[in-house]
């Protein structure tokens, strides 16, 4: 997964971290510039298997709190901003 900001942030890889913590997983970060993050989410550290489709979902939900017009690119799916991540995100539960 992937994070462009809207805004640089030189502690974008912490909040990335604090997020996952907050959705009961690991993240594992690969590179992060100011402008930017990416990382994949696992189910506990040192693991190799994949966090939940729903703690992937908080973790997305929490990194829009701090930057709403981010761009977040994912394995199925980028969202351009909170807008597009909640309509794209009801059309799934839905």
């Amino acid at each position: 997964m992937e994070i462009r900001l809207s805004k640089p942030d030189e502690f974008i890889d912490k909040k990335v971290e604090a997020a996952a913590v907050q959705a009961d997983c690991f993240a594992q970060i690969r590179w992060w510039m100011p402008e930017g993050c990416r990382f994949i989410l696992v189910d506990k550290a040192m693991s190799n298997r994949p966090a939940t489709f729903a703690q992937h979902d908080r973790v997305i939900a929490s990194l829009f709190m701090h930057d709403p017009h981010a761009l977040v690119r994912t394995a199925i799916a980028t969202y351009r901003g909170c807008a597009e991540f909640e309509l794209q995100r009801k059309g799934r539960v839905a």
